[in-house]
């Protein structure tokens, strides 16, 4: 029943572009790539969709009857004419048969969940993350066309809401004045050469946009959360790493620890430490947080331990991993700061672009690049903004306390283009 259906109204649709060949014009991207069941309109869409780019006169059917006369027999582009739809109604015959293409893969995907559940070779973990893959294809893409005076509305409304969503200020003054914050859909990449700080510059990113009530996912691919937290006291409290993971701590120093506890009762900082986790699972893992409650900041320390397809060459990999990580910023609604090494070439040099170890994609996905510069036995550091999609690039000095893991921009240091 639904097969003849959505048969009908294939034949209505095509059968109105006959008609009206403008139709195309309107239906032609909405339609995707839906697959035809009815033959003949199988037969007839590529052929009339091309005649309409190349400005020939689809409306003359007997022209279109000789296109296709090899595969269809003219008899059945009369019945096509003859089965068209009223004028107007284009747009319920895209919708029925995109909702039929919908429903079809929900169908399939329903199917293979069953089956995969009986499999004792797929453990339940795989099954979660393959479910969670096939959400971001499981339904057709719709027009999301919207006029400029929409998009103007929008973003007065951002200004005109109290409780709209904001960028997230880093916390660095000058920074953030360039850049302006970290806005939901960017992919921000913070890259630095090995021991420079890059890891320590992006937890006080995250701690200072969760003491701001931002809700904020820390995954660490490399520390665990122990050595993250241990940070995290020397940079509140100046506690002594070491002492801290060697269970070391002073009297006075517990009752300090356990004194900031308190305070991050209502701190919204989330950390996850986890290993060997390709791009799926952990586009998973965000989602699985985004889907209990909306993130703010999500950050990932780093890039280069996101497991890649063995099957490909790392820059190939790396690519979709960023290309990756940029389409779920979009579909989040999140900013994503996301780490990454320098290649050696950078070493004793000011970086660049081009110093983006397997870099890729990652100059094209990335909104802003941030790149951080400093002998690792100084203090005085460089952040470069070497990309910012929506403003200026350039560079401001900054320094970095050692056994704080902190940085503060440098007094009296002017910014430079």
């Amino acid at each position: 029943m639904l097969g003849s259906e959505t048969v009908h109204h294939e034949r209505a649709l095509v059968g109105l572009c006959l008609l009206d060949p403008s139709t195309i014009d309107r239906v032609d991207i909405d339609l995707g790539s839906y697959h035809w069941i009815d033959d003949a309109c199988k037969s007839l869409w590529p052929v009339i969709t091309e005649m309409r780019r190349n400005g020939e006169p689809v409306g003359d059917t007997r022209n279109v009857a000789v296109r296709v006369s090899s595969s269809l027999p003219t008899v059945e582009v009369a019945k096509i004419v003859n089965d068209a739809g009223m004028v107007g109604q284009d747009s319920y015959h895209v919708g029925f048969l995109n909702d039929s293409t919908d429903r079809s893969k929900l169908r399939r995907i329903a199917s293979e969940i069953l089956r995969r559940v009986e499999d004792r070779n797929d453990s339940p973990e795989a099954l979660r993350d393959w479910i969670a893959s096939q959400a971001s294809v499981s339904v057709s893409a719709r027009s999301r066309t919207k006029s400029a005076s929409e998009h103007i509305r929008e973003i007065v409304k951002q200004s005109t809401e109290p409780k709209s969503r904001k960028a997230i200020q880093t916390g660095i003054q000058t920074l953030d004045s360039v850049i302006g914050g970290f806005r939901p859909g960017q992919l921000i990449i913070l890259a630095a050469r090995p021991s420079v700080g890059k890891s320590a510059l992006a937890s006080q990113f995250a701690v200072d946009a969760a003491k701001g009530k931002h809700r904020v996912l820390f995954i660490s691919l490399e520390m665990t959360a122990l050595e993250t937290v241990a940070r995290l006291l020397a940079m509140e409290l100046g506690f002594d790493t070491q002492a801290v993971l060697n269970g070391e701590l002073a009297s006075h120093e517990i009752v300090s620890a356990l004194k900031l506890a308190d305070n991050y009762d209502s701190v919204p900082l989330l950390i996850e430490d986890r290993r060997g986790m390709n791009i799926d699972r952990l586009t998973s893992l965000i989602r699985s947080f985004t889907a209990k409650e909306k993130l703010d900041l999500v950050c990932i320390d780093y890039l280069g331990l996101i497991v890649g397809d063995r099957r490909k060459p790392r820059w190939e990999s790396f690519s979709e991993i960023s290309n990756q990580l940029k389409t779920l910023a979009q579909t989040e609604k999140v900013p994503i700061l996301a780490l990454c090494q320098l290649n050696r070439e950078s070493e004793g040099e000011t970086p660049k672009l081009s110093h983006l170890r397997d870099s890729g994609s990652i100059e094209q996905d990335a909104d802003i690049v941030l790149l951080l510069h400093r002998d690792r036995f100084e203090t005085e550091t460089e952040l470069i903004i070497a990309k910012n999609r929506n403003g200026a690039v350039g560079k401001l000095k900054l320094e970095f306390n050692a056994e704080r893991f902190e940085f503060t921009q440098s007094i009296g240091e002017a910014w430079q283009p």
